[in-house]
């Protein structure tokens, strides 16, 4: 029987400025990406509870959905830093996550409309 190497997953990654990006939101953000999935997010209304870097959120407003990212007033400066530079990029949500990682995407990620109509997104401040 060959054996076979499983590659495992940081569950995050925490850069130099102590920014947090959470894997399984790339992961979500690839899920959703899927064509049947688009279609149903497309003009709905998402509440993303603590945001940090805002890569799922800004990865859903790409898609259409109109999204509301919330974070500690402590960590509010740093999400909308984070989703200013994502809108400046220009690039594929996933492929912007995955950059920020130092890693590349071989997939062709289909969230890259420019219509300022397809969704909308915000950050706020929230406690919990």
């Amino acid at each position: 029987m060959q054996s076979t190497e499983k590659r495992r997953l940081k569950d995050f990654v925490q850069f130099e400025d102590s920014t947090i990006l959470w894997t399984a939101s790339l992961i979500l953000l690839k899920h959703l990406q899927q064509p049947q999935l688009q279609q149903e997010l497309k003009g709905k209304r998402v509440l993303e509870l603590g945001s940090g870097l805002g890569h799922l959120g800004f990865g859903l407003y790409k898609l259409g959905s109109h999204v509301t990212c919330t974070e500690r007033p402590c960590e509010l400066a740093a999400l909308q830093a984070s989703l200013e530079q994502q809108k400046q990029l220009r690039k594929p949500p996933l492929d912007a996550a995955l950059e920020h990682l130092g890693a590349t995407s071989n997939a062709g990620d289909s969230g890259t409309s420019d219509d300022p109509e397809a969704g909308s997104i915000q950050a706020v401040s929230m406690e919990w």
